[in-house]
């Protein structure tokens, strides 16, 4: 069911003086919920500075009912849904 998933993406200016040889960050939570792990997870990457200038979440559900509230808790926590 595609209904049951969702893909979050971040991207932000890396300074010069923060190397990362890293094409990007993906975390993939299956069975993910409301997404709270993953959205914290997410949250940790964003402060660190050892994490790639890309990041990626990718959740999935069998209920497509939590995959709508985990979309609304990333909108909440200012994160940008791709489709």
């Amino acid at each position: 069911d595609c209904s049951a998933f969702f893909c979050l993406k971040e991207e932000k200016r890396v300074s010069a003086d923060v190397e990362s040889t890293a094409k990007g960050n993906i975390i993939l939570n299956l069975g993910c919920g409301m997404g709270s792990i993953g959205l914290y997870v997410m949250c940790m990457l964003r402060s660190s500075k050892h994490a790639a200038e890309r990041k990626f979440l990718f959740g999935n559900d069998p209920l497509s009912e939590v995959i709508e509230g985990a979309k609304h808790c990333a909108r909440d926590n200012g994160f940008t849904e791709e489709e």
